[in-house]
């Protein structure tokens, strides 16, 4: 396996200690919620450590898509883990890698499907015969649909080396909550690496002083928070009743039962600013946007805002796949800057030999009869002679025409199976892979020892577009 930096990213600051002074994470209820979760050893281990003072976080968050979500949603816990483990090796202080799961987002319509490109290298998608209702994800129940999703999932990842590997923690981790679900896979997948995975409801009482802010100054944060993308609401808090979050009108319609409150996108920022001892936020670009909008808030907990870490952008390009790029003469940068025009023109063309082949029929046309008129000077033996000739070569043009167009027929249908694997594995729906594409079929193919070296390439690289390159990998 090679890792290409296909760009570095933009620099900015690194996790800063000093964002995460003063403030403890409830360790006992982390702990707990990893071993319900069957988290590995590794993970609870390292949620233990959140109950040492000078314990430091590096978190990241997301919805939780369905069946682990997209590439992305993994690269962005894995690089909180790189970025945990780089600060823990430069400072000597234990820093310990979160995961937030968005779970009261109640957006099913955006999480409900799993991307996948088979061994035919067709692209394919599987979604939950569930109609959204406005409960939040973790009140949605997968229950009696999941057996026959899991099912359709592992016939297409059949034949594949680690299929069992990849596919034992989706039923493993089963939950009457997508939320919950969702945070299992996570931890199956990258709690071996230390990954700490949490939800929302984990922190409500410890963000207590968040919410009395809204209901004493329901203006203050709109009023601190700088220009943006978001539009703050009033009330910028949800209240909670049979699984769903509405909109409070009123102060008076906050729920005084913390567990009756939601947190929206500004207030769960704060939320986990003001309850773990953040040391750095790993963000995606609309992330990152309105994190620096909501910023000087923080000020109102008196906490400070952590550094936002831009997330690494990764593609995984595995043999098949570079093999493609390879017999189109297209480099890897190209693709993913222009999708499938990146193609247009690239490798042999049926057209481009024929007018190669027209071009010669010209040229004999115009030259030939040249040569009659000399053999005719010459005697009528070698005019007979150049006449078969000429014939000879036509002959030869026509049939020569006739088995490229045969050969042509075989190339151009390669040629397609090449322009399919290209683009369903690099830029499927003419998105980038890690946005569409779940990382199964990945695991599924190289093992859970992907997740291993993943980390150890955005150690190294822990922004910026990379290109990780799998045929190292393969047998």
């Amino acid at each position: 396996m090679r890792s290409v930096a296909l760009s570095s990213g933009a620099g900015g600051p690194g996790p800063d200690l000093a964002a995460a002074a003063g403030r403890r994470a409830p360790a006992e209820a982390i702990v707990a919620y990893q071993r319900a979760i069957g988290a590995p050893e590794a993970a609870v281990r390292m949620a233990m450590r959140l109950a040492d003072p000078r314990a430091a976080v590096i978190v990241a968050g997301q919805q939780p898509g369905l069946l682990g979500g997209p590439l992305f949603t993994l690269v962005k816990a894995l690089t909180a883990v790189a970025r945990a483990k780089a600060l823990a090796r430069e400072t000597g202080v234990p820093v310990v890698p979160v995961f937030w799961v968005a779970s009261e987002d109640h957006d099913l319509d955006e999480v409900n499907r799993v991307n996948l490109v088979d061994r035919s290298d067709e692209f394919r998608t599987f979604r939950l015969p569930i109609a959204p209702d406005g409960r939040m994800l973790s009140e949605v129940d997968p229950g009696p649909h999941a057996a026959a999703l899991l099912a359709e999932v592992d016939a297409a990842l059949d034949g594949t080396q680690h299929r069992g590997a990849a596919t034992a923690p989706l039923l493993a981790c089963l939950a009457p909550s997508l939320g919950r679900w969702f945070a299992g896979i996570l931890a199956q997948w990258a709690g071996w690496e230390g990954l700490v995975v949490v939800e929302p409801w984990l922190f409500r009482s410890a963000a207590t002083p968040l919410v009395d802010l809204v209901r004493n100054d329901p203006g203050a944060i709109r009023r601190a928070c700088g220009p943006g993308p978001l539009t703050i609401a009033p009330i910028p808090l949800f209240r909670v009743d049979s699984g769903r979050r509405t909109r409070p009108e009123a102060i008076s319609e906050i729920p005084d039962d913390p567990n009756r409150v939601s947190f929206d996108v500004v207030t769960r920022v704060l939320a986990q600013n003001l309850v773990l001892p953040v040391a750095g936020h790993v963000v995606g670009p609309s992330e990152g946007a309105y994190c620096r909008q909501v910023a000087p808030a923080h000020a109102l907990l008196g906490v400070l805002a952590p550094p936002l870490l831009p997330r690494a952008s990764v593609t995984l390009v595995e043999g098949k796949v570079e093999r493609a790029l390879a017999a189109f003469g297209v480099d890897l940068a190209r693709v993913l800057a222009g999708g499938e025009a990146a193609l247009a023109g690239a490798g042999s063309s049926p057209v481009e030999f024929e007018r190669a082949l027209s071009d010669v029929e010209r040229a004999l046309a115009e030259a030939y009869p040249a040569v009659r008129a000399a053999a005719e000077r010459v005697d009528e033996v070698l005019t007979r002679k150049a006449a078969g000739a000429e014939e000879a070569l036509r002959q030869s043009i026509d049939r020569l025409r006739a088995h490229a167009r045969r050969a042509m027929d075989r190339v151009t249908g390669r040629g397609e199976e090449r322009r399919r694997t290209v683009l369903n594995h690099l830029v499927p729906r003419g998105e980038r892979q890690e946005r569409i594409l779940s990382p199964l079929p990945f695991l599924a193919r190289h093992g859970p020892g992907l997740v291993r070296d993943l980390v150890r390439v955005l150690v190294e690289h822990p922004q910026g577009e990379l290109a990780v390159f799998l045929s190292g990998r393969e047998n």
